[in-house]
């Protein structure tokens, strides 16, 4: 019985040795993972990132679980169309001490949430050279996005168009009504994509002065 207490105690004593360790060489190597991975979602993405990585104080740190990393930008371009206020949130997030000592960082996740914000003044930023192009007066352009749908004044033309995901990385504007040239210059689906690490578009939503876009993404790999 006493070598079993004994055995018990020195593998409890293993156990909460190598839980403070991985919580040390996380929680401390934090700052210096979220600086790199920062740097390496720029360069990709060519606009200015903060990242922010939620380390959960349980068990599995001590194998390198970081839980959630939130990664932000105040701005984020895609074809022409530019968002405000994207995140994206990566799930299950997994660093490898052996990796972080050795410097070669790799933030191993599960699925991935993406949200970004188009204001009617991005939206109508796009549209106005869009529809001069296509041969409809959009110097004095209005847009105006309400709970569900948006209106567009061009001159003499109206219209009201709602707003889907078609194709998992694009947008269409659906018409509900109005003048048929100002519909069908919109007609075309607005392209996001390839979106980063694989993310899908899954929604678009229309609230007062804005609509918010969402995707998704399943398992990846973030190399900083």
């Amino acid at each position: 019985m006493s070598f079993l207490r004994r055995l018990v105690r020195t593998v409890v004593v293993l156990a909460l040795f190598f839980l403070v360790l991985g919580v040390v060489v996380v929680v401390v190597g934090r700052p210096f993972v979220e600086r790199i991975a920062a740097r390496s979602i720029e360069d990709r993405l060519g606009t200015p990132v903060s990242v922010s990585i939620d380390v959960p104080l349980r068990p599995g740190i001590a194998r390198g679980d970081v839980g959630k990393v939130t990664v932000r930008a105040d701005q984020f371009e895609r074809n022409g169309l530019q968002l405000t206020g994207a995140q994206a949130v990566y799930r299950g997030v997994q660093l490898h001490v052996s990796d972080l000592i050795r410097g070669d960082v790799k933030l191993r996740y599960v699925s991935v949430n993406f949200q970004g914000t188009l204001t009617q003044a991005a939206l109508r930023a796009y549209l106005k050279p869009l529809l001069a192009n296509r041969g409809v007066p959009s110097r004095h352009l209005v847009v105006l996005i309400h709970d569900g749908d948006a209106t567009l004044r061009s001159g003499s033309l109206r219209g009201t168009v709602r707003a889907k995901v078609v194709g998992g990385s694009s947008l269409q504007l659906i018409a509900v009504k109005g003048s048929s040239p100002l519909m069908q210059a919109l007609a075309q689906p607005i392209q996001l994509g390839p979106l980063p690490d694989g993310v899908q578009l899954t929604g678009i939503v229309l609230s007062k002065g804005l609509a918010t876009i969402l995707g998704r993404g399943e398992s990846g790999t973030i190399r900083a």
